[in-house]
This record gives C-alpha cells, sequence and structure tokens, in this order.
C-alpha cells in the first residue's frame, strides 16, 4: 500500500516534530520580511551614489568618522571599511527620513546652527571712546557692592547649638583676657579663618542672613559674637568694611571690552537670525 504525498510540512512533522516545523517557518517569515523591506527602500539618485573615501592619512583625522561610536568595531575590520559603513548608513538615514521628528538630532542642528550664526559674526576693534561710553552707560554694572574683610572661628553644632554657643562664649572669653590665641581655638572650617574683601551677597549666601547682620554690626578689629550661621557658631573679627564703589575705568576695562564685545555679537547673531526667519512664514494659532 503506498503512502499518499504529505508535501514538505508533513515531512518535517514526520522527521522532527513540531519544534523544528516552528523554526522553519519563522525563518521564512523573517526572509519574507526582510525582501519587503528591501523592495520598498528608494532608488538611490545618481548623483548620490558616489561615495569619496578620504585617503589614510586624511582619513585619521576625520573626527567625525572616528569618533562615530554608533557603528561599533568588528574584527579585522579597518578604519577605511568602517568610515564607509559609517557613511553609507548615514546617507541611508537621511533618504529614509530617519532624522525627521527626532527629538536629539533636532536639538544637535539648532545648536550647530547657533554656533554658526556666531561663527559668522564680526568684531571690530572698538576705540578708547567707546569703550569709556559703553562703560558709563552701563556704569551700575560695574558698581562693587559693600564688601567686608574679617577673620573668624568656627564651632561646630554637631553635639547641639547649645555646647557650641558656649565654648565659642568660654573662647571670646579667652581672646579678649589675652590667655590663649586666636589659632588655638574653634574646629577647622573647610573654606579657611580669614576672608578679604567678600561681597556682602556672598557672605549672605555663604553664612546666612543672621551672621552678615552680626558681621555689619561687629566693632572693628575686635573679637565680638557668638554669631550663628547655617554651619554652627561662629566668633568674628571684622578688619575693615569696603564700602559700595563704582571702579574707575582702567580697573574694569578688561572686563568692560568683553561685554562689549559679547553685546556686539549678540546683535549680529539676532541680526542674522531676523534675516533667515523673514524667509519663513510664521502661522500662529
Amino acid at each position: 500500500m503506498s503512502t499518499p504525498d504529505r508535501g514538505p510540512t508533513a515531512w518535517i512533522k514526520l522527521r522532527a516534530g513540531p519544534e523544528l516545523l516552528m523554526i522553519a517557518l519563522g525563518v521564512l517569515a523573517f526572509a519574507v520580511d526582510a525582501l519587503r523591506v528591501q523592495s520598498s527602500l528608494p532608488p538611490v539618485p545618481g548623483e548620490d551614489r558616489r561615495i569619496e573615501v578620504p585617503a589614510a592619512d586624511a582619513l585619521r583625522q576625520t573626527p567625525l568618522a572616528l569618533a562615530d561610536d554608533a557603528v561599533g568595531q568588528r574584527g579585522g575590520e579597518t578604519e577605511t571599511a568602517r568610515w564607509i559603513r559609517s557613511e553609507v548608513l548615514y546617507r541611508e538615514a537621511l533618504r529614509l527620513g530617519l532624522d525627521e521628528g527626532d527629538v536629539i538630532v533636532r536639538r544637535r542642528l539648532v545648536q550647530k546652527m547657533e554656533y554658526l550664526l556666531e561663527g559668522m559674526s564680526a568684531v571690530p576693534e572698538f576705540s578708547p571712546a567707546e569703550v569709556e561710553r559703553y562703560f558709563h552707560t552701563h556704569a551700575e554694572r560695574y558698581r562693587q557692592t559693600q564688601a567686608y574683610t574679617f577673620t573668624h572661628r568656627f564651632f561646630s553644632s554637631e553635639r547641639g547649638i547649645d555646647a557650641a554657643t558656649a565654648r565659642a562664649r568660654e573662647a571670646l572669653s579667652q581672646l579678649r583676657d589675652g590667655t590663649a590665641l586666636a589659632e588655638t581655638l574653634g574646629d577647622p572650617y573647610t573654606d579657611g579663618n580669614r576672608h578679604g574683601q567678600m561681597p556682602a551677597a556672598r557672605v549672605l549666601q555663604r553664612f546666612g542672613e543672621a551672621f552678615l547682620q552680626g558681621l555689619d554690626r561687629a566693632p572693628a578689629g575686635e573679637w565680638s559674637g557668638p554669631l550663628r550661621s547655617r554651619h554652627g557658631i561662629h566668633l568674628v573679627r571684622r578688619e575693615r568694611t569696603h564700602p559700595s564703589r563704582l571702579p574707575p575705568l582702567d580697573e574694569v576695562r578688561a572686563t568692560v571690552v568683553r561685554d562689549l564685545v559679547d553685546e556686539l555679537r549678540r546683535r549680529q547673531v539676532e541680526q542674522r537670525y531676523g534675516e533667515i526667519e523673514a524667509r519663513y512664514e510664521i502661522a500662529q494659532r
């Protein structure tokens, strides 16, 4: 009695069971999908088909090629082969529109355009009269705020604020009667114990408002306190208060010239951006 022809699928079932059948069907589906994708790729225009590969020496000096980590290293692959693979995939990605709708790509392109606009700015040499005029026009920008030169001794509040305050008061008594040197008192402080001409805003930021107020009221040249900061307790000796002042131009000339250059460059960038924006029709909803 003859055996009926069961076809290739039946042969697989008889020979290897359902497991091999599932593998075979998966491979077949993958192959069909790959053919579908390949057939859907648009043709490469003639003018875009040619890829000029740099010479070996020039290739090694191409940071865009050598820094492209998106194309992984392969065993035995040369730098030239890696560059070609990177260029082919890059062109194909652009051709398929993979850059569209990508936030990271969009951000990088915007940054590069910003850099391009800044690089197009040509800053001339400014005459002394122009620098002086800019300085007087923006004088308040260069005014130095009130500042302090002072020394302090720090008492950590790790064992409680009351214990630190008691230690500070005992130290102050020793300083006033001359039985101890300031260098031998208090705990280590990471930013040092003497600060020269520290602006009031910086004192406020580093030590807090209560400390700043106490420092401002402290008698010059004498140890006083205790003052509380966000770090603990302090004794302070205010050496000098530097009042707010507008420095002469020669003292801040380099800063004024830098600000003048930066402002001119910003204006040039905005002017060029305006020219680019004018090429587009902006429709707001």
